[in-house]
């Protein structure tokens, strides 16, 4: 009774004093989710202090939690920089997953492309040697395609003469030029002159 002149002030005061030795070391996000942890642990701390005075403390709960308009600033734009920082970290992932995927996916469009361009030949190869079983198809199929690779529009084609027969280049003075109109058709000037 003798040991506190004014225990309801006194009371008030190492309330005062624990709670801000207890809630300063602490993230303002820890003590909006830990309030009855916290009551609990600040209930302890101030137990030793009030039985000395024969006051006994059954219960603490921290309640209207507020902070100063300064001190709300800072911890808004911190929580603010780290959703910043969060996004950030979010969009390079992405960006990065992305990336992989599309160079993933070029590798295995590359693979099957090269697959691909390598199997035509190999068709060739195998139509050109059921071919080769039958010689007059062959040189006939060798034939057209060497006709194949005259383009008319371009050349001038003298074959099918004989030695000693015409020459070329009295053949291409029978050719009719561009704007010549000569009695020879204009499908024998441009696929080529035959006997």
């Amino acid at each position: 009774m003798f040991q506190v002149a004014d225990w309801k002030e006194s009371l008030r005061n190492v309330v005062t004093h624990a709670a801000l030795s207890l809630l300063g070391s602490r993230e303002f996000q820890d003590i909006l989710t830990d309030h009855s942890e916290l009551g609990r642990l600040l209930e302890a701390e101030i137990a030793e202090e009030t039985e000395r005075w024969g006051v006994r403390v059954e219960l603490v709960f921290l309640r209207d939690l507020s902070l100063l308009p300064d001190v709300a600033r800072q911890v808004f734009a911190s929580v603010a920089a780290r959703l910043e920082l969060a996004k950030a970290h979010i969009e390079e992932e992405g960006r990065q997953s992305v990336s992989l995927l599309e160079a993933q996916t070029a590798a295995k469009v590359a693979a099957r492309i090269a697959d691909a361009k390598g199997q035509y030949p190999a068709a060739v190869g195998r139509a050109l040697d059921g071919l080769a079983k039958v010689p007059p198809v062959l040189a006939a199929y060798e034939e057209l395609y060497e006709l194949s690779l005259v383009r008319p529009h371009r050349t001038v084609v003298f074959q099918g003469f004989e030695p000693g027969e015409v020459r070329a280049m009295d053949a291409a003075m029978v050719a009719p030029g561009p704007g010549d109109a000569l009695a020879l058709p204009s499908a024998t000037a441009e696929a080529g002159l035959s006997r």
